[in-house]
């Protein structure tokens, strides 16, 4: 799983795609952290590192894209991986937590696959059919 992420981020940055070679990047990191060995609490703060990193690719993204969307999604996906890092931890684990995780990446995926949908109708019309929040 990891060498596929990292092929995507090797491929995004060939094609100048800064923004895709940092969520790529970012997912092989946290997929070779698992394939390593990370045990335990290990895993929860790698978890949550990831979480780090795609908020800081979602302030990136709010200040370089014209997209709206996106930094939502990896907001979403932020939070997603803060609260399935604070999942991993002992003390914090509960059946509330595994299902606030659930809940995010549903969201996450909703908005994933609407951003998708919104992108490929506005790139065959030539115009905006789904709203993109596009910055003006």
């Amino acid at each position: 799983m990891a060498v596929i992420f990292l092929l995507g981020a090797f491929i995004s940055y060939l094609n100048s795609n800064l923004l895709c070679t940092m969520v790529f990047g970012t997912l092989a990191v946290y997929f070779l952290g698992l394939m390593s060995g990370v045990m335990d609490e290990g895993i929860a703060y790698l978890t949550i590192f990831a979480g780090v990193l795609f908020f800081l690719e979602a302030l990136i993204a709010y200040k370089v894209q014209p997209i709206r969307v996106l930094p939502i999604l990896l907001i979403f996906t932020a939070l997603g991986f803060w609260v399935l890092g604070a999942a991993f931890l002992p003390d914090v684990a509960s059946d509330a937590i595994n299902t606030a995780y659930g809940v995010l990446f549903l969201i996450v995926t909703i908005i994933a696959m609407y951003l998708g949908s919104a992108v490929a109708l506005f790139l065959s019309e030539g115009k905006e059919v789904l709203p993109l929040l596009m910055k003006k």
